[in-house]
This record gives C-alpha cells, structure tokens and sequence, in this order.
C-alpha cells in the first residue's frame, strides 16, 4: 500500500543483506512488486516470479528456489506458473497443514504469530488450533470465483 508511512522505509541496505551469515540464513523471494498475483494474467505472474527471482539471484550468487506470495494470495495459474519458474517451495499466509494432498503439497502455510499474542493465543497457534482456517480461506475463494 503506497498510502502507508512505511511503504518507502529501507529495512536493511542490499550491502547489507549480503553480509548475513548465509549458512543460518535463507533468502526467498516475495514478487517484484508485490502485487496480487491472482489478479494478474500468466504472462505478468511470469514476469513478477522471474524478475524477482533473477535479480535476487544476482545479489546472492545463489540459486532462488521459495517465494512467500503476497498476501498470501495465489491459486492454480499462479501454483503452476512457480513451479515453472523453478520455485520448490511457495508459502502463502493461510494456515495450511503441510503436505495436505499432492496437489498442494508445493504450498506451505503459516500462521501469523505476533509479539502482542496472549500468551493464551500463542499456545493454541502453534498446538494448531487455527487448522479450520484453510476451511474457511477456501470457501472465500471459490465464493470470490463466482
């Protein structure tokens, strides 16, 4: 969101991203610019995974081979498109067990955990009390399809 205060704020300079430890340290791709990809035809999807994937390649002298999608947002094209980009791993935000069907065992989830989690909350995240989600994130999708 270019309205956001941070949207311009440099976290860290590319010099100094290529002086952390690449052997406790990987780094992956998140898109060229951070659109959402499931709104894009093939052909701008190729190009946000490739550019970003190149140029990162470039910076690190290392193969790029995981992307975390922006916003979490994928589907079909965009899962296909990865693939034949070379990305083995994708990660989107929606708490998907791993290796859920052989389908989507390309896509990891995450759930979100934040600083400000009770502590309550935090417990139940990682004890996998979130897992209807994925649920619930599917029928929003195939409702939006519609």
């Amino acid at each position: 969101d270019q309205a956001n205060p941070v949207y311009q704020e440099t976290v860290m300079s590319k010099k100094e991203l290529t002086t952390l430890p690449n052997d406790i340290i990987s780094f992956g791709s998140h898109t060229h610019t951070h659109p959402r990809l499931s709104s894009l035809n093939a052909k701008d999807i190729k190009q946000e995974l490739e550019t970003s994937r190149r140029e990162l390649k470039k910076l690190f002298k290392k193969e790029i081979t995981s992307i975390a999608f922006p916003h979490g947002d994928f589907n079909e094209l965009v899962l296909e498109i990865s693939r034949k980009c070379g990305y083995s791993s994708v990660y989107s935000i929606t708490p998907e067990p791993y290796f859920r069907n052989s389908q989507q065992e390309h896509v990891t989830g995450r759930t979100v955990a934040y600083p400000w989690d009770w502590k309550l909350e935090f417990y139940l995240k990682i004890k996998g009390a979130y897992s209807w989600l994925p649920i619930a994130f599917n029928i929003k999708r195939n409702l939006l399809k519609k």
